[in-house]
């Protein structure tokens, strides 16, 4: 019995459609010569093993190999590995094909291009922002060979349709705000799942259950607890009030937390040397407040969240300097960006 080439699943004798997922069946199959799976006439890799083949139509090309063992540049390297992901060939037209169906098939081609390249870049973007940049092509060569880029393939088809259809009912508008929140979204699923030995920084998977969540339906004081993932960090942090010093309340309301009249405050973070709480991080239902060692206090309402970057090992807020240790301020930076996100989408 054949299998789904998408999801794996039997095939019945003569089914022209996946009964699962949905993907066409292929008629024409090409064998691996490696596994011996079968894979569509026009696949350029083996879905199963990822070994190249070509036919008359996809004639080879020239390729360097990755040299593990060499001390290549990150740019040298990064032409040597690409994304393997399946868009689908160019369909020749047939002489009784509808000139519609011709230019709909075209449109959809041309779309699933577009966001593959608007995928790559945010990959590329992704791991030189919150990552190791030289640790680029190991991020890549991971989705290549990972399960996660089987069902890619398949979310990069749905992405395509969901397009598609906007465009032609004229709604383009807010089409790039679609894409960047699915990638977001399947980056930080493939990096925390696929990634764990390649990441500097372990990110909490908790992360992933805020996924598809919109600003009304979120528990805020949850979703922080849940991307800062205090239970593994080593700072001093309060979330009780009722038994934090009093004297370290009082330090931290005059140094640097300044909420308004009832602004239910979430947890402060004493960074000050002595334990004074004079220097530290606080959040509320607001925004955040804190405050470094010489530094001024510093506060961003999530509102108006503009610009948060990593930088060597610390981070900026609407350009301002932050600082707590690199796990932290990683976290921090997931958070605000997911938080500047959800404020867009009101």
């Amino acid at each position: 019995m054949r299998n789904c080439q998408a999801c794996q699943s039997d095939l019945p004798e003569n089914a022209r459609f996946c009964p699962q997922c949905g993907e066409k069946v292929f008629e024409e199959t090409l064998t691996c010569p490696d596994c011996g799976a079968e894979n569509g006439i026009n696949t350029k890799f083996c879905f199963h093993c990822g070994i190249k083949f070509f036919n008359e139509t996809n004639p080879p090309q020239l390729e360097l190999e990755l040299d593990l063992e060499s001390n290549l540049t990150p740019p040298e390297t990064e032409r040597e590995i690409e994304f393997d992901i399946n868009i689908p060939p160019k369909k020749e037209s047939k002489p009784d094909t509808e000139i519609n169906d011709i230019f709909e098939e075209n449109r959809l081609e041309d779309i699933q291009k577009f966001i593959f390249e608007k995928f790559t870049l945010a990959f590329k973007e992704r791991i030189e922002s919150e990552h190791n940049p030289n640790a680029y092509t190991d991020y890549l060569k991971h989705f290549n060979d990972s399960d996660f880029k089987k069902g890619f393939d398949y979310r990069i088809k749905q992405l395509s349709e969901q397009i598609q259809k906007r465009r032609e009912s004229g709604q383009q508008k807010g089409e790039d705000a679609i894409l960047q929140k699915a990638f977001d979204e399947s980056l930080d699923y493939f990096i925390i799942h696929y990634c764990k030995e390649l990441n500097e920084i372990d990110l909490p998977e908790a992360i992933l259950k805020h996924q598809n969540t919109n600003l009304n339906d979120i528990d805020l004081a949850q979703m922080i607890l849940d991307y800062l993932d205090f239970e593994n960090e080593d700072e001093a942090v309060y979330l009780d009030f009722i038994i934090m010093p009093i004297q370290k309340l009082k330090n931290a309301s005059k140094s640097f937390l300044f909420p308004e009249h009832q602004e239910k405050i979430l947890f402060i973070c004493d960074q000050s040397v002595l334990g004074s709480c004079k220097e530290g991080v606080a959040m509320t239902e607001k925004g955040l407040y804190w405050k470094a060692l010489f530094e001024k206090p510093n506060k961003v309402l999530y509102q108006d969240l503009k610009e948060i970057k990593r930088q060597e090992d610390w981070i900026t807020i609407n350009g301002n300097f932050f600082n707590v240790n690199q796990s932290l301020n990683l976290k921090l930076l997931k958070l605000l960006k997911k938080l500047k996100s959800l404020m867009n989408d009101e």
